[in-house]
């Protein structure tokens, strides 16, 4: 870790010297992965996801419907904004140490950050308009194949699309069950026309809502009647699906698993300063 980087503007910097920031604020990021899952585990132990029953003799139907009866904690969000706004930093950080010294004047230095952009075709103005190609041919070499814009390294660039969503409003996380299986619903949902045997798996997410109609007795409208379901409230049933903390829809990453999701982050994140870095030997 103590091979030089040669002169940087009159000073030698070590690779050492180089990922020290950068290294702390993806250590930074972890340690609030890690509270995020306790407080994430906490919670879904709690079983918040509830399926509801009734219905409608009128209609001929029975209906299921999917809730959250104890709302997502409001912490979560905070702490999910503070581990991704520490790994963007760490990529801006590293920037910094790569050319801060070779932009003389205050409104060059604030322009420099990590060159994420809109599209391949951009890359290229964004690199510049971000000075990065003062580090030289290696690390622009090595950022464009990072990818990172749309299209391209999702999981890279989802860092600096949810950074930049909580600059706005807050990663509001959302929950869904885990995959159960298809037999499983079925025997909660006696209507449900689901075939066990497939071993096929779902999720439900809250807001799921399931309509059977039941099938039509024969005979006349006295004995339809004399024989239509008997109505009944919306009921909590029995049922409590297991329960997995989720980014929500419209956010990047939409119902994928937050905590999962935040390490696969950091470990981008990660990867991607030491590609540079070693381009930059």
């Amino acid at each position: 870790m103590s091979s030089g980087f040669g002169f940087f503007g009159g000073f030698a910097m070590t690779k050492r010297e180089l990922l020290s920031g950068p290294l702390a604020k993806i250590e930074r990021a972890k340690h609030h992965i890690n509270e995020l899952n306790r407080q994430a585990e906490a919670y879904t132990s709690k079983r918040p996801l509830r399926v509801y029953r009734s219905v409608s003799g009128k209609a001929n139907k029975i209906t299921y419907v999917v809730k959250c009866k104890i709302p997502v904690p409001a912490g979560l969000a905070l702490i999910i904004g503070d581990a991704v706004h520490n790994l963007r930093s760490a990529l801006d950080l590293l920037a910094f140490a790569l050319v801060g010294h070779k932009c003389p004047t205050p409104s060059q230095q604030r322009q420099i950050q990590f060159p994420f952009s809109t599209s391949a075709n951009s890359l290229e103005a964004t690199i510049n308009s971000r000075h990065i190609g003062r580090a030289g041919k290696k690390v622009v070499a090595a950022i464009k194949k990072l990818k990172p814009y749309p299209g391209g390294n999702e999981m890279l660039y989802a860092i600096h699309d949810l950074d930049m969503a909580d600059k706005h409003k807050l990663i509001v996380p959302t929950i869904a069950s885990g995959a159960m299986m298809l037999a499983d619903l079925t025997k909660l949902m006696p209507e449900h026309p689901g075939y066990p045997d497939k071993g096929v798996t779902l999720v439900l997410n809250a807001g799921n809502r399931f309509d059977f109609e039941l099938p039509r007795r024969l005979g006349n409208r006295q004995a339809r009647r004399a024989t239509r379901p008997v109505a009944t409230r919306e009921r909590e049933t029995d049922f409590k699906p297991a329960s997995i903390v989720c980014f929500g829809e419209g956010q990047s990453l939409p119902y994928r698993p937050v905590v999962p999701s935040l390490v696969s982050l950091a470990q981008e994140a990660e990867d991607a300063i030491s590609v540079i870095a070693d381009a930059a030997a």
